[in-house]
């Protein structure tokens, strides 16, 4: 903008010089100063404008960041003071959208396999859209059925030993796994949406941090019991202590 108005204002003047008759160049340009010095300052402030609205915007942003504390994450002490059949799944519902990773021990590709007429491994934790990569070590047909609640996922047979058969898990959630032909057989895949969860093989304890403050769901699952789930409340900064197992 600032360079436009400098260029309009040396095309006038050079067509003002152009007009005028010899001998009153001098008085002319005079009269004409305090017009030019004007349009000048004007070109100036235009200029001072457009470079300064930005930066009070930046700063009016930045101001009201500032003036926004921080909501304090909370944190879930989970103590188990005996595991009857393990693994025992510890985890949370997460209400919208939450951090993305999802922690340790969460694989990119589930596998699957029927050994000696049962899966291995028996339990396992993986990532969203997971590829399950399904096998049979046995000389005898197996499938690998999966469920999602009751309903079927998809069922896959396996008749040939050594031939696998990949499918994709596009959902979050805990997966029962079965064998059709062999009801003894049981596995299960947890998915998880959001890093808030633990996994006990033995009595410890286990620190869930930088939990959103809120309401959740709280699972706890073993093979052997099932799914329970309880309502807790996670107060911004505090530490909640839930105890689970039996004494």
């Amino acid at each position: 903008m600032f360079r436009l108005l400098v260029l309009l204002l040396r095309q006038r003047l050079h067509r003002e010089r152009a007009t005028v008759p010899e001998g009153m160049e001098g008085g002319t340009a005079r009269r004409r100063m305090p017009l030019m010095l004007g349009l000048l300052a004007l070109a100036l402030g235009v200029a001072a404008y457009a470079a300064v609205g930005p930066w009070r915007e930046r700063q009016a942003v930045r101001a009201e960041s500032h003036a926004r504390p921080p909501v304090e994450r909370a944190t879930l002490l989970l103590r188990v003071a005996r595991v009857e059949s393990p693994p025992l799944l510890v985890f949370l519902d997460a209400p919208g959208a939450d951090d993305p990773k999802l922690g340790q021990g969460v694989q990119a590709t589930a596998r699957l396999t029927s050994v000696g007429s049962v899966f291995e491994p028996a339990f396992q934790v993986a990532r969203p859209a997971v590829r399950v990569e399904m096998g049979n070590a046995d000389s005898i047909a197996h499938n690998t059925h999966v469920f999602d609640g009751g309903r079927t996922l998809f069922n896959v047979a396996l008749p040939v030993q050594g031939v696998p058969v990949t499918r994709v898990l596009g959902r979050s959630g805990l997966f029962e796994v079965r064998c059709d032909l062999h009801a003894w057989m049981r596995a299960a895949v947890f998915v998880p949406d959001n890093p808030h969860h633990a996994v006990f093989r033995a009595s410890g304890e286990v620190a869930l941090r930088d939990v959103p403050p809120g309401r959740y769901q709280l699972h706890v699952w073993t093979a052997a019991s099932g799914k329970t789930t309880r309502t807790i409340d996670l107060v911004p900064g505090a530490t909640l202590a839930v105890a689970l197992g039996a004494p």
